[in-house]
């Protein structure tokens, strides 16, 4: 364009500004304008009554159509000309030659004008290509705008709300409150007048669905009609206000805020046990906890000093969020996806900012950076998670960490009666009992009596080290090693008894203070293993005689439980690993016991010379101090337990499916011995120990379609038997010393004792080998001795009690009342069975998912791009928050606690006006500012802004006090007009939005089905717990699962949880419950600040057909007639009008009570010919049938109560 065309233009546009403008068209061939139909774009100053108000009037045209490439945003300025209309001083500011976007008084004189009159299209603003234009009106508003001095105000949302004046109205009589008085200001100047009151049946029926989202009955209503007190409105709103359902329906609004889901979302989307936190919100509002507190304790309320459980669960509010167990994604990546998931979640929720929109660059639209974002972002990148998490972990714990247990009240309860129990109980156990010492020394007189034990009387005559250690005899006859320690040692000690029958021999290694903290080890940890144990008998008398004694059984009190390190290896010669004696974890002596087959000895004397091997893998790993002792006892063995290994596994191996893994034969199914070094599968796979295997513990793993083996090694002293208690995930097969005993190909997930097998060992060693095939989800292993193991520590009471150390007699005392005295096994199945209750409540216990600092703060940058990856070193940030938004608050901690403070702080200019706004569109439908999840440039102008703001700051004086906020809205004059249709504001007001009558809407997905369940008597109004799965078509969730979900197949509950409040449905994120999301319920992935409405035939068709409407229909039509049987035309009016008022809560007029006649006898006769059909209708649903009620009835009354169950009084909060 050349300046002669804009001095053309700049013309036209003056002209304009007297009367005026032509609105230019195509260019004509001499490369003129031509002219068209003239257009008046303002009028003088001197001629309007209101100022331009930049804020309200221009900033969302500017905002809408030119500051996606002439706003906030630096780098999309850059490639546009960096013009910039956002700031007074930018767009003022010179752009060369004298040109100003904006001549503050000249319009004609102002750039912005001239390209938006501009009539070639390549030089015209907004360009065509971006499909954006600027109205006539809205050019003119900019023109009169310009030419009042064009002052740039601050955007209303960025300035704090203060308090202002209530409005003078002509008709005070008229308001009930301060709202009214803002709403009737505004009424009276567009001339309007208010509706009348809403008659009393429409009020407590509004009341109750408003602040409970339950239907009031019958009862309640009449009882309100005809309650004459002055102040009956205001006690049946403090009734309703004090109704535990008050929490409940303040809480579904809520979770669609939070994101709240009972699934991952990602992937499996596998479920998680989050309700706990769905309960505290619950809780939160039916206490009237201060708003301000409820902000900070969903933010950061595990970072309060000395923060409780319940305020730990609130910061579930940040672990709400879609969650990944995908094995190929990367982990930081979902990682800062989580973190950006907060941001974005809690300035919607908290600021109404549209965060998500700096992620990548600077606002487009509003006065926020990058840099603004990943500040705030840093609040949430220290937390201690994973971006990836473990699927069979998810399956487990059905939670991520960092996570904590969250009983419920009942279960705190039976908790601690229970541990009260269990207290109570150990402590008569370790109090005294009459004549129990008495009885355990006969005990142990008779065990050593019925195996004729002695032992015999020595000494110790020589002790040397082969690796040079200093060998020194004590009085005790212990012989204790010092000086060098080598790697590998061998400590041989003769001693010398004149006995010459001996079969056994005792080892007791004892405490020394030379040792690592007074242990038994002479490693560096105070740990011992021995390696081996060689005995030899020579003859005193004749010393060419001499024997080596075969040792092939042995006992010990304490083995090492971290890996393979039972006595029994101390008998191996070929195992590298050894008796360890766990010294460097537990205090105190140990005792060996070592038994032969047959007697060794010589009359005339014996000396024994014991050597103790110590060549392990561990190096000085040396038993400092040991005592030796020998002597004999018949039949020994029926005393000792069986010895038995840890549990160690082998897999997977993989296969086609799980039916072939089940059925092929990998290897490790055929050994009769277990050996560390054994490997299968072609050498790649070995033993790997599992020290989760304790007794009763579980092992899972995550392989699909493969086998995993599990192997134990059990030493029996003679032939017994034991039994074995096994759970698998899923088929298992059982193989003892190579035979196959057991066999299951089933599908399950892995529960105790869903297994027994019985084990017939031989004497010596055997092993038991249990194969697991596992087809989907995550595999696992259950395993513990079902029998009643023999006592442990029973040899130490073979020992002499003179010599036996105070350890031995405790543990000798302790296994002598638990496993031998009547009286203590007694109370010991008394605290069993507690233990054991305690342990059931406690595992239904649900986990909840909360937040948890890292001790170090993590280094956060600006991400480029906003790609996990691409962070920009040049722009390191801390934990800040936009200046924008107010100070942060004096003494607050620059953390998640710190920036709950700020979100509520006097300071910020968001939170109040958020929160009021949220509560009102609640009520009202539509908020104050319709926009609720955007306040920034692109959001709506406030329809009352005096009155948000003047909320706002009461609402934060008042202490943050919710129920008072609403109190006051539903109290109000303009809460309780009338809400019927009214001609005069069609066009004033279409959208109602002046409020001059109330609004009048479908309720929200949830209450259709509550409303509908109260009315037929079937819901079941408990409050909290666990989620439930309700009515939906089959096949629903298989077909949006993965094959390892455990959220793949749908299986209904039963009973009352089918008739629990809507909000209690099971929430799975890729497949919401159906007939929710029909009536636009949200699949909960990101924050909703506003759910959708919309009214579709599909809504409809759901309440006709669908089988929960249809049982409730049967139900309704049960209802009517159990509280009101009889015959004849008068009795079934009667049920009819019941009918209707259980929906509705209305009584209907003759009207419709004649027309629910009419097709109660219409559907009547049909059934009456058609028996079969009525039969299926009324088969629809689980809740039982009267049987007393024909079926023909029955089935004509639940057409009709299906049809006042779709009734727009019914549907509809009037």
């Amino acid at each position: 364009m050349t300046m002669g065309d804009r001095t053309w233009i700049g013309a036209a546009v003056v002209l304009a500004g007297a009367a005026g403008v032509a609105a230019v068209g195509p260019w004509r061939s001499d490369g003129t304008p031509e002219v068209i139909e003239p257009v008046m774009l303002w009028t003088p100053v001197e001629a309007t009554e209101a100022k331009v108000n930049f804020a309200r009037d221009i900033k969302p045209i500017l905002s809408d159509r030119c500051f996606l490439c002439h706003g906030p945003d630096e780098r999309v300025r850059e490639q546009t000309g960096g013009l910039r209309l956002d700031s007074f001083e930018a767009a003022t500011a010179d752009l060369g030659e004298g040109e100003r976007a904006i001549i503050p008084g000249d319009p004609a004189g102002s750039l912005l004008m001239q390209r938006l009159l501009e009539a070639n299209p390549a030089d015209r603003m907004p360009p065509p290509e971006s499909n954006l234009e600027v109205s006539a009106e809205e050019i003119a508003l900019i023109a009169r705008w310009i030419e009042q001095g064009a002052e740039y105000t601050p955007h209303w949302s960025f300035v704090p709300p203060r308090q202002v004046d209530l409005p003078e109205v002509s008709d005070e009589s008229w308001s009930r409150g301060p709202i009214d008085r803002f709403i009737l200001a505004t009424l009276e100047s567009k001339g309007i007048a208010p509706s009348p009151e809403a008659d009393r049946q429409t009020l407590i029926r509004r009341v109750w669905l408003d602040l409970t989202g339950l239907p009031p009955t019958p009862e309640q209503v009449d009882a309100f009609v005809k309650d004459e007190r002055t102040d009956a409105y205001e006690r049946l709103v403090d009734q309703v206000l004090s109704s535990e359902h008050y929490g409940e329906r303040m809480a579904l609004a809520w979770l669609d805020v939070a994101r709240y889901a009972d699934t991952m979302g990602y992937h499996h989307d596998n479920e998680r046990s989050q309700w706990p936190w769905r309960d505290w919100v619950i809780a939160a509002f039916n206490a009237n906890m201060p708003y301000d507190r409820f902000i900070i304790e969903q933010i950061g309320g595990d970072l309060l000093p000395g923060a409780t459980r319940e305020q730990q669960i609130a910061t579930g509010f940040c672990r709400n969020h879609p969650m990944t167990d995908e094995g190929g994604v990367i982990d930081e990546e979902y990682r800062v996806e989580y973190a950006a998931d907060r941001v974005e979640t809690m300035s919607t929720a908290f600021l109404a900012i549209t965060m998500n929109c700096v992620r990548c660059h600077d606002h487009k639209y509003d006065p926020f950076t990058q840099k603004d974002y990943y500040s705030l972002f840093a609040f949430f990148n220290n937390i201690n998670e994973r971006g990836l998490y473990d699927l069979a972990q998810g399956d487990r714990d059905k939670a991520f960490p960092p996570f904590i247990k969250a009983p419920t009240r009942a279960q705190q309860a039976e908790i601690a009666a229970l541990e009260e129990r269990v207290s109570a109980t150990k402590q008569r156990m370790e109090g005294p009992i009459a004549g129990l010492d008495e009885a355990q020394r006969a005990w142990e007189e008779g065990l050593r009596g019925e195996h004729a034990m002695t032992w015999a009387n020595s000494s110790v005559q020589q002790a040397i080290s082969s690796g040079g250690a200093e060998m020194k005899v004590l009085e005790d006859g212990s012989v204790l090693a010092g000086g060098a320690n080598p790697d590998r040692d061998r400590h041989t000690i003769v001693l010398r008894t004149q006995s010459g029958r001996l079969n056994v021999i005792a080892l007791e290694a004892l405490p020394d203070a030379s040792m690592y903290e007074g242990r038994i080890g002479r490693a560096p940890n105070g740990n011992a293993v021995l390696s081996g144990i060689e005995v030899e008998a020579v003859s005193v008398a004749d010393p060419s005689q001499r024997q080596s004694v075969e040792l092939n059984y042995a006992w010990a009190d304490v083995e090492q439980q971290n890996g393979d390190f039972d006595v029994m290896n101390v008998l191996r010669a070929d195992d590298p690993l050894g008796w360890a004696v766990d010294g460097h974890t537990a205090e105190g002596p140990r005792v060996a016991v070592f038994l032969a087959d047959g007697d060794f000895g010589f009359d005339g004397g014996t000396d024994l010379r014991v050597t103790l091997v110590y060549e392990s893998v561990y190096a000085q790993h040396t038993l400092g101090r040991v005592r030796l002792s020998a002597g004999h006892a018949d039949n020994l063995r029926s005393v000792v337990p069986v010895a038995q290994s840890a549990w160690f596994s082998a897999g997977d191996f993989r296969a086609e499916n799980a039916d072939v893994a089940f059925a092929t034969a990998f290897g490790p199914e055929s050994i009769r011995q277990l050996r560390l070094d054994q490997r299968f599968g072609e050498g790649s796979i070995g033993w790997s120990h599992r020290p989760e295997l304790i007794e009763g513990g579980t092992h899972l793993f995550g392989t699909t379609n493969a086998a995993v083996y599990y192997a134990r090694s059990f030493f029996s002293p003679e032939a017994r038997s034991i039994e074995l208690s096994l759970g698998s995930d899923d088929a298992i097969k059982v193989f003892v010393n190579g035979t196959e005993v057991l066999s299951n190909n089933a599908r399950r997930g892995v529960l105790p004792d869903q297994e027994q097998v019985r084990v017939d060992l031989p004497p010596g060693e055997s092993v038991i080998v249990v194969k697991v095939v596992n087809e989907g989800g995550p595999g696992g292993f259950y395993a513990r001795r079902a029998d009643e193991m023999p006592l442990v520590i029973a040899p130490l009471a073979l020992l002499e009690p003179a010599r036996r150390l105070e350890a031995h007699d405790t543990a000798l005392r302790r296994g002598y009342r638990e496993r031998i005295s009547p009286e203590y096994r007694q109370m010991r199945e008394e605290l069993a069975g507690a233990e054991a209750a305690l342990a059931t409540v406690l595992a239904g216990v649900p986990n909840v998912m909360v937040m948890e600092e890292k001790p170090e703060v993590t280094e956060t940058w600006v991400l480029s791009r906003g790609l996990y990856d691409h962070p920009d070193k040049e722009q390191p940030v801390s934990r800040q928050t936009p200046s924008l938004l107010g100070a942060w608050p004096s003494g607050a901690p620059r953390n998640r606690l710190g920036l709950g403070m700020w979100l509520t702080s006097e300071q910020n200019p968001l939170t109040a006006r958020v929160a009021v706004n949220r509560f009102w569109q609640m009520i009202f439908g539509v908020g104050i500012v319709k926009t609720a999840g955007d306040f920034g440039s692109q959001g709506e102008w406030p329809s009352h802004p005096e009155l948000l703001d003047w909320l706002a700051v009461d609402f934060r004086q008042s202490g943050w006090d919710v129920k008072r906020l609403v109190r006051q809205i539903v109290t109000s004059a303009t809460y309780r007009q009338s809400s019927r249709r009214r001609e005069d504001l069609s066009e004033i007001d279409p959208e109602n939005r002046l409020l001059a009558r109330s609004p009048r809407y479908r309720l929200q997905a949830e209450f259709v089905r509550d409303n509908a369940l109260a009315a037929a008597g079937l819901l079941n109004d408990a409050i909290g717990g666990p989620s439930v799965r309700l009515y939906q078509p089959e096949g629903l969730w298989e077909e949006r699962a993965m094959p390892a979900s455990n959220t793949r197949f749908f299986k209904r509950d039963t009973g009352d949880a089918l008739y629990r409040r809507g909000m209690y449905s099971f929430w799975k994120r890729s497949a919401p419950p159906p007939q929710m999301a029909t009536f636009d319920a949200p699949e909960r992935e990101f924050c909703i600040a506003k759910r959708g409405l919309t009214n579709t035939p599909l809504q409809a068709l759901a309440l006709m057909n669908d089988e929960t409407h249809l049982e409730i229909a049967r139900m309704l039509a049960q209802r009517v007639y159990e509280e009101l049987p009889g015959q004849g035309d008068g009795a079934v009016r009667a049920r009819l009008e019941r009918m209707f008022r259980l929906a509705t809560g209305r009584t209907p007029d003759q009207s419709q009570v004649r027309v629910l006649e009419e097709s109660f006898q219409m559907a009547l006769r049909e059934y009456r010919r058609r028996p079969d059909d009525a039969a299926a209708l009324l088969s629809y649903g689980e809740a039982p049938r009267n049987q007393t009620i024909s079926p023909d009835e029955h089935a004509a009354a639940t057409i009709v109560a299906n049809v006042v169950l779709n009734l727009d009084q019914t549907m509809t909060r009037d």
